[in-house]
Parts: C-alpha cells; sequence; structure tokens
C-alpha cells in the first residue's frame, strides 16, 4: 500500500518513505504514480515479501516535466479520494438506515 502523509507519523522497520525533490517530485504526484505500479517484479523473499531501498530507488518513473502539473495531478486525485470516502460514508449511513428500517418493519 502507498500512503500519502503529512507531518510526523510513526513508521515500523517495513516502510520506506520518501520525499520527492522541491521543485522536481510533487509528493502527491509520486504517491499516484507509485500506487499505479505493480510490485511484484521488485519484492523478494519468500514468507514475507520485502520491497528493499535499492531496489525501491531504481524503479522507474515518468513524471511530467512540469513541477505544476504534477501538483495539480495530485490535488485531482486527492480531490476524487476525498469525494469517494465521503460518498463511501453517506452509502454506509444509507445502509444502516435501511437496515434499521427493515428491522422494525418486520419486528
Amino acid at each position: 500500500p502507498v500512503q500519502y502523509v503529512n507531518g510526523k507519523v510513526w513508521v515500523n522497520n517495513h516502510t520506506h518513505v520518501l520525499k520527492g525533490k522541491a521543485g522536481i517530485a510533487e509528493n502527491r504526484f509520486l504517491k499516484y504514480a507509485f500506487s499505479q505500479i505493480d510490485m511484484t517484479p521488485y519484492v523478494v523473499g519468500g514468507g514475507r515479501a520485502k520491497l528493499n531501498a535499492e531496489t525501491l530507488m531504481n524503479i522507474e518513473l515518468y513524471i511530467p516535466v512540469d513541477f505544476l502539473e504534477q501538483q495539480r495531478i495530485g490535488e485531482f486525485f486527492s480531490k476524487i479520494d476525498a469525494l469517494t470516502e465521503y460518498y463511501a460514508d453517506q452509502l454506509k449511513k444509507l445502509q444502516e438506515i435501511k437496515s434499521a428500517f427493515l428491522e422494525n418493519m418486520f419486528a
């Protein structure tokens, strides 16, 4: 899983923390770019799959040269994620309401 975080976080020793170079690679854009890569060919280990740092740093990404374009793309997908989360919450609430109505109706 690929996550975008801002601020202080507590991570374990199986986590890679990446930060884009200022003015070259935008963090949110990197989050979405990495989330679209099938990491299967890059992981090693039998029982517990692991992505080592050396391999991670050699994964090629195609990114727009224009930093502002990267920002716009990252913001665009962040907004879609926020909307998806909002509507998923709304759907869950509606399903709970429906369930309550059905329980009361047939109780």
